[in-house]
């Protein structure tokens, strides 16, 4: 078995206190565990969600997601910039008025720019596709909002063309037959021309869109083509301009499988991943893909009996890890899951937080210098609402080194700037502690890791 990431709360919030902590983790000599460097945690009085991070020239990290807080219509999109410790250094909001609007892909672009594919849903109207794009400074370059009436009503991606343009991969659920549709933006946000990629029934509402290091993209949805209640796996490669080249498909008629994170590298597979559905339960998956579309090996997880999801794919060196969330019992809350794979799908080891780290679902991860950040929607009895986390983690041989972690409570008030890690939000250089001294009175986070 893998080993076990556990976190204990931390005691009751302090706001806007930055604490440096020194963390010990105590591993009875595994194969291999996980080093924590660092810890963040980005929230307010009402419920915070991730869609998607990426890693920004000067080390930090640029996150988009969804607010609650002070959402007129019940949800504004989220941008946060990080410094490279995790903690934010800059947010931006948009939202209008009472429409509810949630962002669900993003693509960086070299400068530190950034557009944002979503939706945005006013009253009783039908979701309609809606996209904005940001300079590096998180100011608004433009904003659009496609009518209901076009039946775009989903965002699954979206990709940056060598010219600036956009290439975004929207659903359509009403109006006919389910749809994958294509979309080629200028880079001034005006369309240039749309595509319908994929039309038929028994079409599940998902996608991914990915840009492969070599050239072109890959689309991966999954449908019932028989329309026999067994969702399988399919992917679409297309060429630079977004142009079909082949399509494959991967039946299987012992689950049902949803796709939801892809990874690539250069000169390797591509590994799709999701959740799957047997006759003895759910549980994750992984297929990696050759050039051709030829599937390499194909991972799936253990079963078990409560919600299984995949948020993240990553490959590093000679390792595919897939990031997610389980529970396993039904009725249970999710908690986080690392699980890594060899590079014939075997898998290596897998990580968990246990029950009484709350409810923590892994939703997105980027590398960064040799290590792996993860993106995590965390909801505990710390927590106002679900907040954000960022941890920092690589995979060690041997057991797990002391780690300087730079963590803080949630921040609770409106947008501002925070502080280096090594320095309070006072600029007062921050005291190591040590686990051994309680930390959970500090109003820290702790974190121990074993193996099973």
């Amino acid at each position: 078995m893998g080993a076990m990431l556990r976190r204990t709360g931390p005691g009751p919030a302090i706001p806007a206190l930055l604490f440096l902590v020194a963390v010990v983790l105590l591993v009875p000599a595994p194969a291999t565990s996980l080093s924590l460097a660092w810890e963040s945690a980005i929230g307010g009085p009402g419920d915070e969600g991730l869609a998607w991070l990426a890693p920004l020239p000067d080390g930090g990290l640029l996150l988009a997601g969804n607010t609650s807080t002070d959402a007129s219509g019940g949800s504004d999109i989220l941008l946060v910039r990080t410094g490279d410790g995790g903690a934010a250094v800059q947010t931006a909001r948009f939202g209008t008025g009472p429409v509810r609007e949630q962002a669900s892909a993003g693509v960086l672009f070299p400068d530190g720019g950034a557009a944002i594919a979503g939706v945005a849903k006013s009253g009783a109207r039908a979701p309609a596709l809606h996209l904005l794009r940001v300079d590096p400074r998180l100011d608004l370059l433009w904003e659009r909002t496609y009518p209901a009436a076009s039946g775009l009503d989903a965002a699954y991606g979206v990709a940056r063309l060598a010219d600036g343009g956009l290439l975004v991969l929207a659903g359509r659920s009403t109006g006919g037959l389910p749809s994958l549709l294509l979309i080629r933006l200028e880079p001034d946000g005006s369309e240039e021309w749309r595509r319908t990629l994929v039309s038929r029934p028994g079409l599940a509402r998902a996608g991914l869109l990915a840009r492969l290091p070599d050239g072109g993209f890959l689309v991966a949805g999954a449908d019932d083509r028989a329309l026999q209640h067994d969702l399988d796996l399919f992917v679409v490669r297309l060429d630079n301009e977004g142009r079909s080249l082949w399509e494959r498909s991967y039946p299987d008629p012992a689950s049902n499988a949803l796709p939801s994170a892809v990874g690539t590298a250069t000169g390797r597979v591509v590994v799709v991943a999701g959740a799957a559905e047997g006759l003895d339960g759910l549980r994750m998956f992984a297929t990696a893909l050759d050039p051709f579309g030829r599937a390499a090996w194909t991972w799936a997880g253990s079963p078990v009996d409560g919600p299984v999801e995949v948020g993240a794919v990553v490959l590093v060196d000679d390792s595919c890890l897939v990031i997610g969330s389980s529970a396993v019992l039904r009725g249970e809350a999710p908690h986080l899951a690392l699980i890594e794979l060899g590079q014939d799908g075997t898998e290596r080891s897998r990580y968990h937080a246990p029950a009484d780290a709350g409810a923590e679902r892994g939703r997105a991860a980027a590398v960064m210098e040799g290590r792996i950040v993860l993106g995590i929607e965390a909801r505990s009895e710390w927590t106002h609402g679900t907040d954000l986390l960022l941890r920092s983690v690589s995979i060690v041989e041997g057991p797990a080194t002391v780690a300087t972690v730079a963590t803080r409570t949630p921040d609770r008030s409106p947008a501002r700037t925070i502080s280096s890690p090594n320095e309070s939000e006072t600029g007062t250089p921050s005291a190591p502690l040590s686990l051994l001294a309680g930390l959970g009175a500090c109003g820290a986070a702790a974190f121990l890791i074993r193996r099973r």
